[in-house]
């Protein structure tokens, strides 16, 4: 079996990305890959993102054909944990272009055990 994760567009435009994703967990932590070029992009930098967690967390990963370079980290269990954070001051925290980037970005649900829930609001900046 799998996690059950939806992603929802709330904005997609030239230069941004704005995505709604829901995790209800079966204790799998089934990773969840936000593809560059389905958003017409070339990888992302991340602006914001606001989350909701209960019992669970996640990892945000950038997409690599070595090892993925860890973005962030948010461990959660047991409990409701929440957050922002916003780089939109510095213009994004940019993908780090190391050598193998696909451009991808990687929700890997962190000790989800079954009905664990996360909701992260993801907003991209889209780079060529």
């Amino acid at each position: 079996m799998a996690d059950k994760i939806t992603a929802t567009v709330v904005f997609n435009g030239t230069k941004r990305l704005a995505l709604l994703i829901d995790i209800v967990s079966d204790g799998s932590n089934t990773a969840y890959t936000i593809t560059a070029s389905t958003y017409s992009a070339g990888s992302f930098a991340i602006n914001k993102i606001t989350y909701s967690c209960a019992g669970m967390g996640f990892i945000l990963d950038e997409e690599n054909s070595g090892t993925d370079p860890r973005v962030l980290s948010i461990n959660g269990t047991g409990g409701i944990i929440s957050g922002k954070f916003c780089f939109e001051e510095y213009g994004g925290l940019k993908n780090s272009d190391a050598s193998g980037n696909t451009g991808n970005l990687i929700i890997t649900p962190l000790l989800g055990t079954s009905a664990d829930t996360c909701t992260i609001f993801i907003e991209l900046i889209k780079a060529s």
